[in-house]
């Protein structure tokens, strides 16, 4: 099968978004599957793991939109300027965009969401009604950790005095940490009536792995498909050849078989 890919740009005027989109078939219409990458990160992502996923299902017949949120990559807007209900924003604004291109079948739109991207991808599962698989890696069950220890670093009124808080070079919002404790992925993919992969490390210390059995717990009493995958000693974002290839292998069979 010969594959394309393109660099694309996308949204609206002022919050202009910039990917990749890797072309199955310019001939028939294919599935497609948006990769939302995780906080501080980009459509790239570690060891290149967003472009292995999207190469591999590309030659697996499924298109594939990687993309960086606004404010990350090379995206218009500031760091600074980021929020998570920006980045659902943006998530909407992807999905809507690889849904109109020609070679993709809009029936069959699946989502991958790496660490604050599954929690990313929870939002998007559980709000549209027109996404068919999801599957979330190493994805955030709960921000409110994040907020406690961003509080208890930076106190209140220091943040409002600064603006934002310097989080290894990243500058945080007031804005972004004020939504946090508000933030609740796995109540919110409940909604979610197709089927669902979690995939995660036993040694994510991230994202403990906890977060992983707490969306299968909450998600396998439904009819649809509910799969949870436990990689063995395996970190945040799978940092060695065995535990990639693990993790690539699985998506790509899966959303083979549910899209």
């Amino acid at each position: 099968m010969l594959t394309m890919e393109i660099p694309v740009v996308f949204g609206r005027e002022g919050r202009r978004l910039v990917g990749i989109f890797h072309i199955a078939d310019c001939k028939v219409k294919n599935p497609g599957v948006v990769l939302f990458h995780g906080f501080t990160g980009n459509k790239i992502e570690p060891h290149r793991l967003f472009v292995k996923i999207g190469r591999r299902l590309a030659s697996s017949g499924i298109n594939v939109l990687r993309f960086d949120f606004y404010g990350s990559g090379d995206s218009e807007g500031e760091f600074i300027e980021m929020t998570f209900s920006g980045e659902v924003e943006d998530a909407f604004t992807a999905v809507d965009f690889l849904k109109q291109q020609s070679y993709v079948d809009s029936s069959r739109i699946g989502i991958l969401g790496l660490s604050m991207g599954g929690a990313i991808a929870s939002y998007v599962a559980g709000d549209r009604g027109d996404i068919k698989s999801t599957v979330l890696l190493s994805a955030v069950a709960n921000l409110s950790p994040l907020a406690e220890r961003i509080k208890t670093q930076y106190p209140e009124e220091r943040i409002r005095a600064d603006g934002f808080v310097d989080y290894a070079g990243w500058q945080l919002s007031i804005n972004f940490i004020e939504e946090l404790p508000n933030i609740c992925p796995v109540d919110k993919i409940k909604n979610f009536r197709g089927p669902v992969f979690i995939i995660h490390g036993s040694k994510d210390d991230i994202v403990p792995v906890d977060a992983a059995y707490n969306y299968y717990n909450a998600l396998k009493e439904r009819p649809a498909e509910t799969r949870l995958f436990i990689i063995e000693d395996a970190d945040h974002t799978f940092n060695s050849v065995i535990w990639e290839k693990m993790v690539i292998d699985n998506v790509i069979d899966w959303f083979s078989k549910t899209l």
